[in-house]
């Protein structure tokens, strides 16, 4: 069809609209393009079922942190349902004291890893359960040297069973040659970089 002048224009063909049927089938098509885009879309949000080795989640810090988690869960649902008011720490400070006995508060904090400061919230505590107790340094009268109780002892010797069974789930499903390589070294990333108490 040849368009023809109309007062300085040209007009154009009349274009024919499509039928129903057509419009209908190019909607069609057009959703179900839509949906292939978010399938494929959703698909690419999903996680790798591998890491990659430079993601966050191999990281040796993120995964100490997981299973430093892990293990301070555990430790307080084996306390909670054996009726025990005790803390990771508070047990951890409780054995240095009884495996090291009459040493001052500096040393305990030097043998736990942790500042005199923390360390001093902790010993409070156990003193006010009647775990420890603190007595003048007969070396330093200005120094306190710490002392477990026979409460402290019983109740340690209970606590180390439970804590038995907490080490088994926390390394369920190592071998015994992998649980040592574990220990080994966690101690040799320990030692390196030990924590300054002071």
């Amino acid at each position: 069809m040849v368009a023809r002048q109309t007062d300085g224009w040209r007009s154009l063909p009349r274009i024919q609209p499509l039928p129903r049927s057509d419009i209908a089938r190019r909607h069609s098509i057009c959703i179900h393009i839509n949906m292939q885009s978010v399938k494929q879309n959703k698909s690419k949000q999903q996680p790798p079922e591998t890491p990659s080795l430079d993601g966050f989640s191999v990281m040796p810090g993120h995964l100490l942190r997981r299973a430093h988690q892990n293990s301070t869960a555990l430790f307080a649902e084996y306390m909670q349902n054996k009726g025990i008011d005790i803390t990771p720490f508070q047990f951890a400070t409780l054995s240095a004291i009884s495996q090291y006995p009459k040493q001052d508060q500096a040393t305990i904090a030097k043998l736990t890893g942790v500042d005199r400061a923390t360390l001093g919230g902790v010993v409070e505590r156990l003193c006010e359960k009647g775990l420890i107790t603190r007595e003048t340094s007969t070396t330093d009268r200005r120094a306190k040297t710490l002392h477990i109780t026979l409460e402290g002892a019983m109740q340690l010797a209970s606590i180390r069973k439970s804590v038995t069974e907490i080490n088994k789930a926390i390394t369920a499903g190592l071998s015994p040659a992998e649980e040592r390589t574990l220990v080994d070294l966690l101690q040799r990333i320990t030692i390196r970089r030990p924590v300054d108490p002071e």
